[in-house]
């Protein structure tokens, strides 16, 4: 096998790998996510407990807020790191082709 192929092979494995973790991750974040609207519906059912309840579902639509940020961001971010490492990949292809 080329030193080329072998070369992008190696980064295509260890994109893979980060991108595998990333997407667990993810799935912690949906599941967590799918939990705080259950929650948020129930806590609604509650017709007692007053201002307990108001401040239950602040905390619960803050929470659900802030889960879907991090969603977001790490979309963004795992995006981003998948651009570097395509670039890194040509530049490297670049470099083996001029000392060929």
């Amino acid at each position: 096998m080329a030193t080329r192929t072998k070369l992008l092979l190696v980064l295509a494995i260890a994109g893979s790998m980060g991108t595998g973790y990333a997407l667990g991750q993810e799935t912690h974040m949906a599941t967590a996510l799918h939990l705080l609207r259950d929650a948020h519906h129930e806590v609604e059912l509650v017709t007692a407990a007053g201002s307990h309840r108001d401040r239950a579902l602040d905390l619960i639509n803050q929470s659900i807020a802030e889960i879907q940020t991090g969603i977001d961001r790490d979309s963004d971010s795992d995006n981003d790191k998948l651009h570097r490492d395509l670039d890194r990949a040509r530049d490297l292809d670049k470099e083996l082709n001029r000392t060929r």
